[in-house]
């Protein structure tokens, strides 16, 4: 019997390392990862609505190019649909994420907000103590 966990694994794994060499990023110190889903209905957001099917989910994260203490991590996932999707799907899936959450954390850097409702730290003012009501 095949072990698809395993096989599907190693797609993802060595998908992200060429995937993250090419990005100029260090896959073993900067980059962690996972899979799930395992072909079950998935519930997926589109832009069409919400929609039930099949599906695997991979997940990144990367390592913040902040140097500060603490500084969280930027992730992102991606649904692969089907039962058992091709190696090409998860690897197109790996490719779409890398770039995705790549570009998300220079934009953290840069402060530049990733997500709409995101506070830019540039538009913030501080009220001092004493001028307080």
């Amino acid at each position: 019997m095949i072990d698809h966990d395993a096989r599907i694994a190693n797609v993802v794994k060595n998908a992200i390392v060429t995937e993250c060499q090419a990005a100029g990023i260090d896959a073993r110190s900067e980059a962690g990862w996972w899979f799930g889903g395992h072909g079950q209905l998935q519930m997926i957001v589109t832009d069409n609505g919400p929609l039930v099917a099949p599906a695997w989910v991979v997940g990144l994260t990367l390592r913040s190019l902040l140097l500060v203490k603490g500084a969280n991590p930027t992730a992102g996932t991606r649904p692969v649909l089907g039962t058992l999707p091709s190696e090409a799907d998860f690897r197109a899936a790996v490719k779409q994420l890398v770039t995705e959450v790549d570009q998300a954390r220079r934009e953290d850097l840069e402060g530049k907000p990733a997500v709409p409702g995101k506070i830019d730290p540039s538009q913030v003012r501080v009220i001092p103590k004493d001028r307080m009501a």
